[in-house]
């Protein structure tokens, strides 16, 4: 490649780059996500308050723990993986972020499909899971 190539080529990255950057967001956080809090659907509202009250076998089977043996492992490290509140918005909870990994580690679904399960982004599970990967080995 000549200089004139190589300049060029950097031209059009560049611009390229400018026009992501200029590029307005949709949503700060999709519509269905932000229901997380607020509607009483998706699996940790399943999990946490109706298979740890209603059907323990099935909670078992659903983490591959027992509702005690989750709480423990909770404890531990909960303040490696707990996130602060902002004025924006409110942090996922620890008990989220750990059942999330839990079913990860239990079924290998892919990151989307917890997305939608578990109603956050499917980027959010992405730093999720090896952060509570990490706090949990260096717990040990």
């Amino acid at each position: 490649m000549d200089v004139e190539e190589i300049v060029l080529i950097t031209l059009i990255i560049g611009a390229s780059a400018a026009l992501l950057l200029n590029r307005k967001r949709r949503w700060w956080v999709r519509p269905w996500i932000e229901q997380r809090e607020t509607n009483s659907q998706g699996n940790s509202n399943l999990l946490h308050n109706e298979l740890a009250v209603l059907d323990k076998e099935n909670y078992k089977n659903f983490i591959r723990m027992d509702e005690d043996t989750f709480n423990d492992l909770l404890k531990l490290i909960e303040n490696d993986i707990q996130k602060q509140d902002t004025k924006f918005r409110n942090a996922i909870s620890a008990k989220d972020r750990l059942s999330v990994t839990l079913r990860y580690l239990a079924t290998g679904e892919s990151y989307k499909s917890l997305s939608f399960s578990f109603r956050m982004g499917q980027s959010t599970i992405a730093g999720i899971i090896p952060e509570v990967d990490t706090a949990t080995l260096d717990n040990e």
